[in-house]
């Protein structure tokens, strides 16, 4: 009776820490998508601000590679 008392506590004692490791690892995927979706969203952004520039003030070469650039960001965007 001893034996199976303690069998089933160690059963108890492995099904707990069997929990706790797949709330680790449920905890570790989601961060790690978390940091993977900011990954992803930085450029994004960097490029959205990009589109706020205004060049009517700026001189024409300078004016005329910031609207190319944005040029392309907007077609990247009307493609998606």
């Amino acid at each position: 009776m001893t034996m199976s008392t303690g069998g089933s506590q160690s059963e108890s004692l492995l099904d707990s820490l069997s929990l706790d490791f797949r709330g680790k690892i449920v905890a570790a995927e989601s961060a790690y998508e978390a940091k993977k979706a900011k990954k992803l969203a930085i450029p994004e952004c960097k490029e959205l601000e990009f589109l706020l520039i205004d060049t009517e003030e700026l001189p024409e070469r300078k004016a005329a590679l910031i609207i190319k650039k944005q040029e392309s960001i907007m077609a990247k965007y009307n493609q998606e």
